[in-house]
Parts: C-alpha cells; sequence; structure tokens
C-alpha cells in the first residue's frame, strides 16, 4: 500500500456505555483513533454483497498499521458513520474493513 492512496480521513469510535443512577445503558461513541485510509469503494444503488446479507449503502476502506478494533467499532467517513461488518487481516501492513451506513432513527 502506499502512502499517497490514503487521502480520506476517518475517525474509529468505540462504545463505551456507562450504566447511569436508574439502569439506562445510552450509547456513548467515543473516538479511539484518527487515521487516514484509501476507500476502496464505495457503493450507492448497488450493494456489497456478504453471502446472502445485502448492505445497499455499503463503503470499504483500507488502513495501513493494522488497529486493535473489531467489528464492535465503528467507523466516520466524511461525517456519516458506518459499522464494520468484517475485517481483513491478510496483509502484514494493514487491514481492510467492510463498511455499511449507519441509519438512525
Amino acid at each position: 500500500m502506499q502512502a499517497g492512496s490514503l487521502t480520506t480521513p476517518i475517525g474509529i469510535y468505540r462504545n463505551e456505555a456507562v450504566q447511569s443512577d436508574t439502569g439506562y445503558t445510552p450509547d456513548n461513541w467515543v473516538e479511539v483513533a484518527r487515521r487516514r485510509a484509501h476507500v476502496v469503494s464505495q457503493r450507492g444503488s448497488k450493494a456489497l454483497n456478504n453471502g446472502s446479507v445485502w448492505y445497499p449503502t455499503a463503503r470499504v476502506v483500507r488502513l495501513r498499521k493494522p488497529l486493535d478494533i473489531d467489528e464492535s467499532c465503528r467507523v466516520k467517513i466524511d461525517g456519516v458513520f458506518y459499522e464494520i461488518i468484517n475485517i481483513d487481516r491478510l496483509a502484514s501492513d494493514s487491514i481492510t474493513l467492510n463498511c455499511s451506513q449507519i441509519h438512525e432513527a
């Protein structure tokens, strides 16, 4: 992977939920890393197919220097949050994240 291809700034967020006095546990997404990434593909009307599940608003991004993240984390790209569907760690110096846009009500 070439450093010049890392043109898109992204944020990696982890849920650090803390239970309140009433027992309610709100989602509290905290940024744990900020990196530049290469957006491999971006889908709008087409979809990313993961087995039998279709993700109509998906992005695939590649990062250098693997992070300690998992599928419970979220990615923020251009102000939009994405859930991580799959993490590909095949290369020793990079990781590829398959992400789907989160549509919050």
